[in-house]
């Protein structure tokens, strides 16, 4: 960090164990208006007590937080609460006292006890700082604070210039012409003056994790998932009661907003563990991964197929069939080892920019410890999931998740269907769904 030429306004004074999370809100809540000190963010380098020292002697204002037991260790020979409290008073700041909800005031036996610029302290103005009240307590500060405030931009002088500017940040080449530090300035001044200073730090948080990181995104997003109580198998002897039938539905649109492309070459995937897969496979591209619940002897039975046995597996009792951008394609290859089965594909031309995808398949799911588990891994409009059963022979339970609170409106539960719909809402990664398979004990 880089060292300040210009005094700070405002200095935050604080015991660390009890008083550092409500200092870094006051930071935060009045940096904007006033150039602030606080430790964490402010000191930089050389000697710590000489810089401490020399910025209270030169502010106007200090806040001390007097949270519990802070006042315990001042008696301790160079203890840098109470020389911080020793300074302001020396300098004759204008210092404003704010009590956390568990600080107690020191008995008279107790001011007895420490250091006399104690009992000239607290006879201070202050206040009870309650989180939930906080607003009021900024709007007290501003009111008691000898520093004045800073000169923000003016507001525009008439509503044409005001249109001139909005104008400009309505056309595309203007916007890509700025830096990234005045676009990030620009959007996290919006977001403070739509929610407010103290939602604004949080939200702004939130989107500065993103900011420098890109996303692609999906639309037309539709998940739909059927089961059924058998899954037929043709190429080989299994015992069928094993499994349930998983048919699937997945149908998007992907728009690619970074240089990342639907590659030539890419894989479907139906994996027994995702983490299990070995190196060669860890390098492909996989456009749909889907996890395969299977015995370990009936996968192996189907890894001893010959090259055209699996490629009729997979077509014939899988009935995999996938759709890009209105055109089916063949698989190239099939293959099927202990990881799963997985299927080779290969694109003539490039996809573009926007990518129609749709993919249905069957594929057995045991039935013991079942469950299904539908995630959104883009950022995505409007998604819809839907698992139908037949009510009569199983039990789902459906234990939705987004990037938000969940509502009743996004969920629809009859027999023999569940649904998570969001409607003309962006959900976040991760978000999605867990439906939990159980078969209906018929026995009285």
């Amino acid at each position: 960090m880089s060292e300040r030429s210009l005094p700070f306004q405002v200095f935050i004074s604080y015991r660390r164990d009890g008083g550092e999370i409500l200092g870094r809100l006051l930071y935060e809540l009045l940096r904007h208006d006033y150039d602030v000190f606080f430790d964490h963010e402010s000191l930089s380098s050389g000697r710590f007590d000489t810089k401490l020292l020399s910025i209270i002697a030169t502010c106007e204002d200090v806040l001390i937080i007097l949270s519990r037991s802070c006042l315990d260790r001042c008696n301790n020979p160079g203890d840098w609460f109470m020389q911080e409290i020793s300074c302001a008073l020396s300098h004759n700041k204008n210092i404003i006292l704010l009590l956390t909800e568990d600080f107690e005031m020191p008995s008279r036996e107790e001011l007895e006890r420490l250091p006399p610029e104690i009992a000239t302290l607290i006879r201070y103005n202050g206040h009870r700082i309650s989180v939930a009240y906080i607003d009021s307590i900024i709007a007290k500060l501003h009111e008691e604070l000898h520093a004045p405030k800073k000169q923000h931009a003016a507001t525009f002088d008439n509503i044409d210039e005001w249109r001139s500017f909005a104008a400009c940040l309505g056309e595309r080449a203007y916007v890509d012409r700025l830096p990234n530090d005045v676009l990030s300035g620009i959007l996290k001044n919006a977001v403070t003056a739509s929610v407010g200073p103290h939602n604004g730090v949080i939200l702004n948080d939130m989107i500065e994790k993103s900011f420098y990181r890109p996303y692609n995104v999906r639309t037309k997003y539709r998940y739909e998932i059927d089961i059924n109580p058998a899954f037929s198998f043709s190429a080989i002897e299994v015992e069928e009661d094993k499994y349930f039938e998983l048919a699937e539905s997945f149908a998007y649109t992907k728009l690619f907003l970074t240089d990342e492309r639907l590659t030539s070459t890419f894989w479907l995937s139906f994996a027994t563990s995702l983490d299990s897969l070995d190196e060669e496979l860890k390098s492909e591209s996989f456009l749909f991964s889907e996890n395969l619940m299977i015995e370990r002897e009936d996968l192996a039975a189907l890894a001893a197929l010959d090259e055209d046995e699996k490629l009729d597996f997979y077509l014939r009792d899988m009935r995999a069939k996938l759709n890009i951008n209105g055109k089916v394609l063949t698989p190239e290859e099939v293959r099927i080892d202990e990881n799963g089965i997985f299927a080779r594909y290969e694109l003539e031309q490039d996809a573009g920019d926007e990518v129609s995808v749709k993919i249905r398949f069957r594929m057995p799911q045991k039935k013991t410890n079942c469950f299904f588990f539908a995630s959104i891994n883009d950022p995505t409009l409007s998604p819809f999931i839907r698992f139908g059963y037949p009510e009569d022979e199983l039990d789902v339970t459906m234990i939705p998740f987004l990037s938000r609170a969940v509502t009743a409106k996004d969920t629809k539960v009859f027999e023999g269907l569940r649904e998570l719909n969001v409607e003309n809402e962006w959900v976040m990664p991760v978000s999605g769904a867990i439906f939990i398979i159980s078969e209906v004990n018929h026995t009285t």
